[in-house]
């Protein structure tokens, strides 16, 4: 915290050994409220690492999505590798290995004109759930809050979108 608020050295060799590892972050790095911050995630120190580890790690999910967990809150130098050597040498994800074939791309007719064939899908950010509906002529997409995922609410959200003047023909 004191390098930060007083000033980085120009040279690597000048910082102290315990801070080299965050030289390159130097200009991304704040403190606030004796919290030390690159952007808006916190730095994690060598002592709570193992903990935090085991936090972004604790629902089991794959190597992706703890990163993805864990990039959006936390930093320290190397984590990406740490948190998959961590995951990778999970012994319950090792005996429940859940390998999932992958699928083969299945290619589809480019439709006419807009709208005449769409996709969409459910999706969950935040606790929160989402229809998106996109346009295979256009790839132009349409993102609907919904405050339950039934298959009314769905469907009502639809019609909203189908209803429109510029679906008339």
């Amino acid at each position: 915290m004191d390098t930060i608020v007083k000033g980085w050295p120009d040279k690597r060799s000048d910082v102290p050994p315990s801070i080299t590892p965050y030289f390159d972050y130097r200009d991304e790095l704040t403190v606030q409220d004796g919290i030390v911050l690159r952007g808006e995630r916190v730095i994690i120190p060598v002592s709570m690492r193992k903990d935090l580890k085991d936090k972004v790690h604790a629902g089991y999910f794959d190597i992706n999505s703890c990163l993805r967990r864990a990039r959006e809150l936390i930093f320290w130098p190397r984590m990406s590798s740490e948190i998959k050597h961590y995951i990778e040498s999970c012994d319950i994800c090792a005996s429940h290995s859940r390998k999932q074939s992958t699928e083969p791309l299945h290619m589809h007719e480019v439709p006419n004109r807009p709208w005449e064939k769409v996709g969409t899908d459910i999706f969950t950010i935040r606790g929160r759930n989402y229809l998106i509906t996109v346009d295979y002529f256009s790839q132009f997409f349409e993102v609907d809050y919904l405050s339950d995922t039934t298959s009314e609410t769905v469907v009502h959200k639809l019609k909203h979108h189908f209803a429109r003047p510029e679906f008339q023909t």
